[in-house]
């Protein structure tokens, strides 16, 4: 759909002004974002603590707020083309087709989103198109659906004005307008090539002799299990003994929240720099409650001993964090999630407006935590994503220039129900497995836990609700992508190119007639 649904939305931005064209890409934008994120207005009434129908007001004031990113392409877009199509003497059409790309992946990259979107999260349908993300992320596709959509509506406009003028079909194809779609079409052609070839590459990757990079054997627990519940502990101990009776995994991963203990740490200097210590009293709790003899991944609330709130709920800073336990019960490693969950874990604008905490006094405040580098053991060097991070493009990205092999995801799908919130946030992970050509395993308590190769394929899955364990030879990876090394040229590649044009539009000592 993406495709051909910015056609008809080109062809309105365009016939007034830019106040028109504002307001016009606002309701599409708002229309848009209520579609896709439907499932958002039940989470908001449990995170904030009212009813539904109360609810309501915030889920449209995200909703109209993300608009605004399509409210600010339309303007922009007919502004622009304006200008150009006056100063370069070219057709509004051929101007639209300038601009249209670079405004949207300026947009995406620098618009202050709640919810971080890329054209790319919409065609994970069909894994070669995505592909291209190793070498050019997401922009990539912004780039190339925009510019198809620009050079459709190009093509298709002459051709309905002729069908117009002359009340009935007359076969008389613009060549311009044809030529520009063709060599569209053939760039789709061209990454459907490129991402056919890399998967291809992917296969004789994770295909290798075990000697040119090591496998591993991890096994995923899916309690099915709402944090809090008095027997969850009971179950993820119960899963655990299985998967290691059975499987003797070299780790063993619990995801978000299931651990249901405030960890009390700190972080000390060491002859390596800094490394994080529990504080004895939980490191106790700890070994007493999940008493296994290797390595385990999992999740927790974390308060830093530094903050003032020792290890008491609630008291002084607040952390999500996850952690790796060796099969001594030493601390092996510890991350602290940078990307917040709105409303669940924060409230947008509280800290500038006070008085939201009062209108909305069960909103939970949980602080981001520092940078984090991999957790290094037993030959993985893993990078943790928490909850949302693996929908951000740079978390992931930093982990593997930082000398992450394998990467994992721990995620807390509790309050988001069955619906369609766990498959969108499963496809929207796996492109980071894409884009930086590693293994991404997914932990999530209530599903959908999940294993997915470097190509973005998901191997093995447990659905919404379902108790078990997936267990999974994983390869360490250590090949970089040119988009993990890179990544970050491409976020500038919009502002690059549209300060050119205007550049050249401000110095062009005479207009320019295209052919």
């Amino acid at each position: 759909m993406f495709w051909f649904v910015f056609v008809p939305f080109f062809w309105l931005i365009l016939k007034g002004d830019w106040k028109k064209a504002f307001f016009q890409g606002w309701i599409f934008g708002g229309f848009f974002w209520i579609a896709g994120l439907h499932w958002l207005a039940a989470p908001l009434s449990r995170f904030l603590g009212i009813p539904f129908a109360p609810a309501m007001l915030p889920f449209l004031a995200v909703c109209a707020w993300h608009g605004l990113m399509f409210a600010l392409l339309a303007c922009t877009a007919n502004i622009l083309s304006l200008h150009l199509s006056k100063r370069l003497d070219l057709s509004r059409e051929t101007a639209l087709l300038c601009t249209a790309a670079p405004v949207m992946t300026t947009i995406e990259h620098f618009f202050p989103a709640i919810f971080p979107i890329h054209f790319a999260n919409t065609q994970f349908f069909h894994l070669p198109q995505v592909q291209i993300l190793d070498f050019l992320g997401p922009d990539a596709l912004t780039w190339l659906i925009m510019g198809f959509n620009a050079a459709a509506y190009m093509l298709l406009k002459p051709l309905l004005r002729r069908w117009r003028i002359n009340s009935a079909w007359k076969l008389g194809i613009p060549r311009y307008p044809a030529a520009v779609f063709t060599a569209f079409c053939a760039l789709v052609l061209l990454n459907e090539w490129y991402g056919v070839s890399r998967i291809k590459w992917v296969d004789s990757l994770i295909g290798r002799p075990a000697g040119n990079s090591p496998v591993v054997k991890v096994s995923l627990i899916q309690g099915a299990m709402l944090p809090g519940e008095p027997e969850t502990l009971a179950v993820y101990r119960r899963l655990t003994a299985e998967a290691i009776k059975k499987n003797s995994p070299d780790l063993v991963v619990w995801p978000e929240s299931v651990y249901d203990r405030v960890a009390g740490y700190e972080i000390v200097k060491s002859s390596s720099g800094t490394e994080p210590v529990f504080m004895p009293e939980f490191e106790r709790m700890l070994m007493a409650d999940v008493p296994f003899r290797t390595n385990i991944l999992m999740g927790a609330e974390g308060s830093p001993a530094n903050s003032g709130g020792g290890q008491a709920p609630g008291g002084g800073i607040r952390r999500n964090i996850a952690f790796v336990t060796g099969p001594a019960g030493k601390l092996l490693g510890l991350v602290e999630k940078r990307r917040l969950f709105p409303f669940g874990e924060y409230l947008p604008l509280a800290e500038d407006f006070p008085v939201l905490r009062k209108v909305f006094p069960y909103a939970d405040n949980i602080s981001a935590g520092a940078a984090a580098r991999p957790i290094s053991f037993s030959g993985i060097r893993a990078g943790v994503l928490i909850c949302y991070e693996d929908i951000h493009t740079g978390i992931a990205g930093k982990f593997v220039r930082e000398g992450a092999n394998v990467l994992f995801n721990l995620t807390n799908e509790a309050r988001f129900g069955r619906g369609m919130e766990p498959r969108q946030h499963l496809e929207l992970s796996a492109l980071r497995a894409i884009e930086t050509r590693r293994f991404l395993l997914r932990a999530v308590n209530t599903g959908m836990s999940a294993v997915i190769d470097p190509a973005g394929r998901i191997l093995s899955r447990l659905g919404p609700e379902e108790q078990g364990v997936l267990t999974s030879d994983v390869r360490l990876l250590d090949c970089e992508s040119f988009y993990t090394r890179h990544g970050g040229l491409s976020q500038y590649s919009g502002i690059l190119f549209l300060s050119v044009l205007l550049l050249l539009s401000a110095a062009c000592p005479a207009p320019w007639r295209e052919p």
